[in-house]
């Protein structure tokens, strides 16, 4: 990653969003993409894999997935953030750049995006402490029925924390973005209003 485009891509991001670092906000993935397009391994990011960035672009079931995590994140800019991440000048980087992204995430907005598998489940509980300074968590928005193979925590403001959105092959485990039901996993205005990037 090349400091002098991170800046020019930050710049650009903060003409279309606002910065939002009062709260942290932690969004679970528990399972790799079937294709190996995962994006791991981000310079200055705290998790080894970023979940739902991609190092390829997606395709299928899990273009699908991964669009539904854009629309919660960016609303109707996910083109506006798609440009700024085209024109990144970046050999080294990975084919989507969207290392960049997540790193920007991070740093900007205090969201994580992380893959958690149950294996992984005791490494990924020590980190989430680590990131929010050992305290319980006692706000979940949304959870699977997976949940609670993850201890979730809250930082001295709140960790909101949600589970991932499942494969299209299981749609009744899908989220419904601006679908105001009571499905186990419909993501509701409250869910939006806090994950969704504030715009300019």
């Amino acid at each position: 990653m090349l400091d002098s485009e991170y800046k020019k891509f930050v710049d650009g991001m903060s003409k279309v969003f606002k910065s939002h670092q009062d709260i942290t906000r932690v969004i679970v993935g528990e399972s790799p993409y079937n294709d190996g397009g995962n994006l791991n391994n981000v310079s200055y990011y705290p998790y080894k894999q970023v979940a739902f960035l991609r190092s390829l672009p997606a395709n299928g079931a899990t273009k699908e997935t991964v669009n539904r995590v854009w629309s919660l994140l960016f609303g109707d800019k996910v083109d506006s953030v798609k440009n700024l991440l085209q024109v990144i000048v970046d050999s080294t980087a990975n084919a989507t750049k969207e290392e960049y992204l997540a790193k920007y995430l991070a740093e900007e907005q205090n969201i994580y995006l992380i893959n958690a598998f149950y294996a992984d489940r005791e490494t990924i509980t020590d980190d989430l402490k680590k990131l929010n300074d050992n305290t319980e968590c006692k706000k979940i928005l949304v959870a699977t029925r997976e949940f609670p193979k993850f201890t979730t925590y809250i930082s001295k403001n709140i960790l909101y924390f949600i589970i991932h959105p499942s494969k299209t092959t299981r749609d009744i485990e899908q989220w419904k973005l601006d679908y105001q039901g009571d499905d186990r996993y419909n993501c509701s205005k409250d869910i939006i209003d806090i994950f969704r990037l504030k715009q300019k």
